[in-house]
């Protein structure tokens, strides 16, 4: 079983379409990047993300087989703007439900 934060995730997608980074891999070990709404970014220490299409295609590659693949939503605690963060948890259990758009990938794989 594997879990990783989705680098196709919607708030992903909408970031990028306004010139910010992604969340989800560090800028730098010394810098946090200040999004709009006071929100930081988490140092997360991932130093690659995947795509649901991406990380199928490397295990696959790895010699695995993918029995299943889900979505999850991210949890957005750690932010001061807690009526827009609520907003922006239900819209996320709503792409949660696609997981291509998911914030987190699930994988269930077994080596072949």
């Amino acid at each position: 079983m594997l879990t990783t934060p989705n680098m196709a995730a919607w708030y992903n997608r909408l970031l990028l379409l306004f010139g910010m980074p992604i969340l989800g891999i560090d800028l730098s070990r010394d810098v946090r990047y200040m999004y709009p709404f006071g929100v930081t970014q988490v140092m997360s220490g991932h130093l690659r993300l995947y795509t649901l299409n991406s990380l199928v295609y490397l295990l696959e590659f790895h010699g695995f087989k993918v029995i299943d693949a889900t979505g999850y939503s991210q949890i957005f605690s750690k932010t001061q703007i807690k009526g827009f963060m609520r907003l922006v948890e239900v819209v996320d259990k709503i792409f949660a439900k696609k997981s291509s758009l998911a914030a987190n990938i699930c994988l269930l794989a077994v080596k072949r």
